[in-house]
């Protein structure tokens, strides 16, 4: 099982613990893994003792590890809890966050099953059935795919964005021992009792008693912005290890008018985002033509650009482009001398050759 796509190739694999255990998948990731991140909806003391050896590796090597999990007083247990936060405080490259039970506040339950796992240009997104348990990596009969594909690619950005809109969902917290112990009377209580609907009045005591410590513990940390001017503000959270605090980038949509969707695309990568901004925030224009402006090379760097990244194989760090040549090509469209399509082929031409389009379209017989 190759463990790379090739440039511009997408692989999709499949893991059902049968022919292939999902544990052997996400060991073999992990050996050579630069980040790691989980969100899974129940976790077990059993499922970490299988990635445990390679998990304290990663770790050794610098590697940061993150963790989003469910609560729900049956299946994720107390012991596991432990283990991650004794280990997180060791380190300062694992953190993990819990989802608060969802019949607290009658909310959303939490109940994704997504490993996400970075190396070098290259990641490994993991979407089915398992859990992080025993059961889950090894012993049960599960359903996930497996997509391997660049980084930067379109399909591994739009997973990170949904695993970021996990981890700035409301309720998330890191328990302290506090809680984890409370966690585990409630869960043997729930047990006990097999009031599974957790709507007794011994249970709702306990609850209400366990919710007073979870508001007094540490949540996902987004740092103050402020500091930081147009479209900055947007990439400040999507530099590693916290490039996916999109709740943070939301609140700065309107600067440009973007859509969410282009901002989310557009500051997935530190390189991305730098090579948009000094093509914008450059201009200096009234908001509205600014705002225009800001769309039009959203639309010229998610498509035709990323086109052409993923046929030629190159990094956007390398594109040869000139931030002004965007407003140019702005104007030749904009005057009626080009039309789309032969605007697309003057930007290969400034791909190719980093020749201005005012230059390219005349060469070319277009002006």
């Amino acid at each position: 099982m190759a463990l790379c796509p090739q440039v511009g190739e997408m692989r999709h694999l499949f893991s059902e613990n049968i022919k292939q255990p999902l544990v052997d998948v996400l060991l073999a990731e992990l050996r050579k893994a630069t980040e790691a991140r989980f969100a899974v909806a129940f976790v077990k003391h059993s499922g970490l003792v299988l990635l445990k050896k390679e998990l304290l590796r990663c770790l050794e090597r610098g590697v940061h590890l993150e963790f989003l999990l469910g609560l729900d007083f049956s299946i994720t247990d107390g012991k596991a809890l432990r283990w991650l936060r004794e280990t997180a405080g060791e380190t300062d490259k694992l953190s993990f966050f819990c989802f608060r039970d969802p019949l607290k506040d009658v909310g959303p339950t939490f109940h994704p099953k997504l490993y996400l796992l970075k190396r070098g240009s290259f990641a490994t997104a993991i979407i089915g059935s398992s859990n992080l348990t025993g059961g889950g990596l090894k012993e049960n009969i599960e359903l996930n795919v497996i997509i391997r594909d660049r980084y930067d690619s379109e399909t591994v950005n739009a997973v990170r964005d949904i695993y970021a809109d996990f981890k700035y969902q409301e309720g998330l917290f890191t328990p302290n021992e506090a809680y984890i112990e409370g966690y585990e009377e409630l869960t043997r209580h729930v047990r006990k009792t097999r009031d599974r609907t957790l709507s007794s009045k011994s249970t709702n005591k306990m609850i209400a008693s366990l919710s007073r410590k979870e508001d007094r513990l540490p949540r996902p940390t987004i740092p103050d912005p402020s500091g930081l001017t147009g479209w900055q503000k947007l990439v400040y959270e999507k530099i590693p290890p916290g490039e996916f605090a999109t709740k943070s980038m939301y609140r700065f949509v309107e600067e440009f008018r973007l859509p969410e969707y282009d901002a989310s695309l557009l500051t997935s990568s530190k390189e991305m985002a730098d090579h948009f901004e000094a093509a914008v925030v450059d201009s200096r224009f009234d908001r509205e033509p600014q705002a225009q402006f800001a769309k039009f090379v959203s639309n010229w760097v998610l498509g035709e650009l990323s086109r052409l990244l993923n046929a030629t194989g190159t990094r956007i760090q390398d594109v040869k482009i000139h931030p002004q040549h965007y407003r140019e090509l702005s104007q030749l469209i904009e005057s009626g001398t080009l039309s789309s399509n032969m605007a697309k082929t003057v930007f290969e031409e400034m791909f190719n050759s980093a020749q201005s389009p005012a230059k390219i379209a005349p060469e070319a017989g277009m002006a």
